[in-house]
């Protein structure tokens, strides 16, 4: 079929500069010569290929959709009495309600600072209340971890130790569009409900900036279930403990 209509593309020219050649010759005039029959058929020729070759119109492929994650910083301090490492009971019920209130959960980032010295480093008394409230979260269910870099501003004499939670929050892609104009392509971002999805179903947002690392692991004894398996060295099942023959 499309021989077809390349051959009446080129047929259809070819007759229109044919007829005009005669034209001119019944007339007597030598104006549209042989020569600029041969240029005509080659422009159009060269047209006509062209649209065929620029039906398809090569079109910048839509954006794909991806994830973004934001940091959300809360900054709680707890008092401990002056001269003290222990937590008063008030304080305590201020952090609880101050961890509940927040939502705060194993996924989020907790860091404990406190005053330091002119060398950057914790005093003695410093470490004993952050090593305190370490542990009061840890009962809590929570983990913290001791700030390697200043991240408070304290001057002594100040008793308190900060609690830095920082949150990673999922940023979902925005799917809307625009109608698109009379003639023009509708455009949208592609695999964009796929990626909704993910970002709602991810367990900790932090993830998708950057991995977890994977816990230990004893390769050797990896390695020797599979050669146990392969050589037929399973170990049975218990009687005791199996389902068999039960009705």
């Amino acid at each position: 079929m499309k021989h077809a209509v390349f051959q009446r593309q080129m047929i259809a020219p070819t007759l229109f500069a044919a007829s005009l050649l005669l034209s001119a010759c019944s007339n007597g005039n030598a104006e549209f010569t042989s020569e600029d029959a041969s240029q005509f058929l080659y422009d159009t020729t060269v047209g006509v290929a062209e649209n065929a070759i620029m039906t398809g119109n090569w079109q910048q492929i839509d954006a794909m959709a991806t994830l973004d994650t934001q940091s959300v910083v809360q900054a709680h301090a707890v008092n401990f009495p002056n001269g003290t490492i222990g937590l008063t009971d008030e304080e305590r019920s201020r952090l609880i309600t101050f961890l509940r209130s927040r939502n705060i959960t194993r996924a989020d980032q907790i860091l404990l600072d406190g005053l330091r010295s002119d060398e950057q480093e914790h005093l003695p008394a410093t470490s004993e209340r952050i090593e305190t409230l370490r542990l009061e979260l840890a009962n809590l269910g929570l983990r913290s971890h001791v700030a390697q870099t200043p991240i408070t501003a304290q001057r002594a004499p100040d008793d308190r130790v900060a609690l830095i939670v920082t949150r990673t929050l999922v940023r979902l892609p925005d799917c809307s569009s625009e109608a698109p104009g009379r003639g023009d392509r509708p455009v949208h971002l592609r695999d964009c409900a796929n990626q909704t999805n993910l970002g709602l179903m991810v367990a900790n947002p932090a993830d998708l900036h950057s991995g977890t690392a994977g816990g230990p692991a004893d390769g050797a004894a990896s390695v020797l279930g599979i050669e146990r398996y392969r050589s037929g060295e399973i170990t049975p099942l218990i009687d005791a403990l199996s389902t068999q023959g039960i009705e």
